[in-house]
C-alpha cells in the first residue's frame, strides 16, 4: 500500500512506505463530480448527502467488506487535493529525463 496509514482491513500488513518498499505516498480514492456551472446550493447539497451517506453504519459495514474506508471530504478540500496532486504529478514527469517518459 502507497499510504502513510493503514486501512483496518490490511493492518496485518501494514503501509509499504513504514516498511521501505515506496519512496511515494499515494492513495487511491475516489469522487463526485458536477457540470461546470452546477449552482452551489446543487453543490452543497449533493456534498452533504454524500457526507450522510457514507456515515451510515450498513454502508460503512459494506464498504468495510470491500477494502474500501470513506473519508469524505468538501468540494473545497478536492479542489485543494486535486491542485496539489496535479502539482505534484507535474514536477515528477518533469524529473524524468525525456528520455524516459
Amino acid at each position: 500500500m502507497l499510504r502513510d496509514r493503514t486501512a483496518s482491513c490490511w493492518a496485518r500488513i501494514g503501509p509499504g512506505r513504514a516498511r521501505g518498499f515506496f519512496s511515494r505516498v499515494t492513495d487511491a480514492w475516489f469522487a463526485l463530480f458536477a457540470p461546470a456551472g452546477t449552482p452551489p446550493p446543487i453543490i452543497t447539497r449533493l456534498a452533504a448527502d454524500t457526507q450522510a451517506y457514507t456515515q451510515d453504519t450498513d454502508v460503512r459495514g459494506r464498504l468495510a467488506e470491500l477494502g474500501i474506508e470513506p473519508s469524505p471530504s468538501t468540494p473545497q478540500e478536492l479542489r485543494r487535493t486535486l491542485r496539489n496532486l496535479t502539482d505534484e504529478y507535474r514536477e515528477l514527469v518533469r524529473s524524468i529525463p525525456a528520455a524516459q517518459r
